[in-house]
């Protein structure tokens, strides 16, 4: 008789050996968060005409955080995917830092392949800042001189989108400044999902 050798994952951190902390969880509602969500924060106005492509969606989703910002003071990372314009998936997603957000992006990435998702949309907090090129900090959330926004990035296969706005806290309240935006290629948080589209493309495509 021998031993059968158990499997045990942990995930750490290579800088400092300290755990890595991701959740992911699914966000689903019904009609009485429906009635919550208008008590809190009044009642969001669909627009006239649905949004039809990944910008449209941005700025509808963008605009119902900038609410939720002022109302609550901070903004859970949240993960919208869509097929074929229509929304299909929503996640709450928790990360303890730049490393955890990468494995969790992974994870994000095989949903997005159950789901046959064809855009994703994620927003929440992030940090800014002004790097001096002969500084040595490499991210905005090492810098002294660090500024919070509210953040959305999104993508389809072969575009991205970002859209933020700073945040100046001042005793206990919130001010947003105005919604800045930039249209080009994915942002590199996406590589994950990108990863995927183009397995996807590879297999689907006839063969020579």
């Amino acid at each position: 008789m021998s031993d059968r050798p158990e499997i045990v994952e942990a995930l750490v951190s290579l800088k400092d050996g300290t755990p890595l902390s991701i959740v992911r969880k699914t966000v689903k509602f019904n009609e009485d968060d429906k009635d919550a969500l208008r008590e809190r924060y009044g009642p969001f106005e669909r627009p006239t005409v649905p949004p039809s492509n990944l910008e449209q969606h941005a700025k509808v989703l963008f605009e119902q955080a900038r609410r939720v910002m002022k109302k609550d003071k901070h903004h859970v990372s949240l993960a919208f995917l869509f097929k074929e314009n229509r929304p299909v998936h929503m996640m709450q997603l928790e990360y303890s830092d730049r490393s955890a957000k990468y494995l969790l992006m992974r994870d994000v990435a095989e949903i997005v392949k159950q789901k046959k998702a064809d855009a994703i949309i994620h927003i929440g907090e992030a940090w800014t800042a002004q790097v001096d090129a002969a500084s040595h900090v490499r991210y905005a959330s090492e810098a002294p001189n660090r500024r919070e926004c509210l953040i959305l990035m999104g993508c389809t296969k072969d575009k991205g989108i970002v859209m933020q706005a700073e945040i100046t806290r001042i005793d206990d309240r919130i001010k947003l400044e105005k919604t800045v935006e930039s249209m080009g290629a994915p942002p590199e948080m996406f590589s994950p999902v990108l990863k995927v589209w183009g397995e996807q493309e590879a297999s689907s495509s006839p063969p020579r």
